[in-house]
């Protein structure tokens, strides 16, 4: 919680702090972990989406054309802004040039199988020139 101005306070989430150190230092990537594998097309299904090119597609066509069903964006309450905060902050970084991969966290080898540069299971979001 930050006080922002008079008797007003907002909620920082660990979401913006990342983008906020991203933008600045510009790592050679960004992992977020959640409890998915990554974004679905269909959770139903298990369809992951593998790569989402930030300049083709923006955090409102995601969501609004289906791309990202509802149930991955708001399945339970989060007061930091949940799935869909993520995505914006996500889709921040990668348009500053940092690919960001969205994993399960509860697949420790999976943040090892990004670092060195193997098959993974998740999500990629990068801008198109692939950086």
């Amino acid at each position: 919680v930050i006080h922002t101005s008079k008797n007003n306070f907002s909620i920082l989430s660990g979401d913006t702090i990342m983008s906020m150190l991203c933008t600045e230092l510009h790592p050679k990537f960004s992992i977020f972990t959640t409890n998915a594998d990554g974004l679905y097309t269909d959770m139903k299904k298990g369809e992951i989406i593998r790569e989402i090119r930030v300049d083709k597609t923006d955090i409102n066509n995601i969501f609004l054309n289906g791309e990202i069903k509802k149930e991955n964006s708001d399945s339970s309450f989060d007061v930091t802004g949940g799935m869909k905060r993520k995505m914006t902050e996500s889709i921040q970084i990668a348009k500053s040039g940092t690919p960001v991969y969205l994993i399960n966290g509860f697949h420790p080898e999976r943040l090892l199988d990004i670092i060195y540069d193997r098959e993974y299971i998740g999500t990629c979001i990068r801008t198109a020139s692939g950086s």
